[in-house]
């Protein structure tokens, strides 16, 4: 309601095409009639209610795909920490294959056909072949873990877009908010 000069109240209404008038809001100015918001709904777009409403579904669901993203990256970062563990293993035991090589070609240079080289022979070589197939073990599960590791770069795109789109989603309703400060809510 508008009050004219002289203390008379005026009612704010909206002219139709036929020059026919429709009161907007309610005689206590506590908000718009509901037969004016659903002459006009299309206009006047969706509710404030429903906006917030949207908006923090919205929200809920950005932030349930950045956790799982997260998460996903904690787990590429787990394996790639148990990458470099078996990388290292690797070379401890290559090492201990070429140590024992060359314990075994020394004691054949010493030794030549002794019975009791022989034994320490047999025992040097099955040691050798023993940590040459812990070798190929730990190759394999580095392989397997390097095709796992590689989807951390992918996950970690993916984390970045996810807080992008979330800190986007937020910004647009935080202005949201602040514009519907200024207005009268239905």
């Amino acid at each position: 309601m508008v009050t004219a000069k002289k203390g008379a109240q005026a009612d704010i209404v909206s002219f139709g095409p036929q020059g026919g008038e429709t009161k907007i809001l309610n005689k206590d100015g506590s908000g718009f009639l509901k037969s004016f918001t659903d002459k006009f709904s299309k206009s006047l777009g969706p509710s404030a209610k429903q906006i917030i409403t949207e908006d923090h579904d919205t929200i809920q669901e950005q932030r349930q795909r950045l956790e799982e993203a997260e998460k996903q990256q904690r787990e590429a970062e787990t394996i790639a920490a148990e990458r470099e563990k078996e990388l290292r293993e690797m070379e401890n035991l290559k090492r201990q294959t070429e140590r024992t090589q060359a314990r075994i070609d020394a004691l054949q240079e010493e030794h030549g056909s002794n019975l009791e080289s022989q034994e320490e022979l047999r025992r040097l070589t099955q040691l050798k072949k023993n940590h040459q197939a812990k070798y190929e073990n730990k190759k394999k599960e580095v392989a397997a873990l390097e095709k796992q590791a590689k989807n951390k770069q992918k996950v970690e795109g993916k984390v970045s877009r996810e807080r992008a789109k979330l800190d986007e989603i937020v910004g647009k309703k935080s202005y949201r908010r602040k514009a519907e400060q200024h207005q009268t809510f239905r």
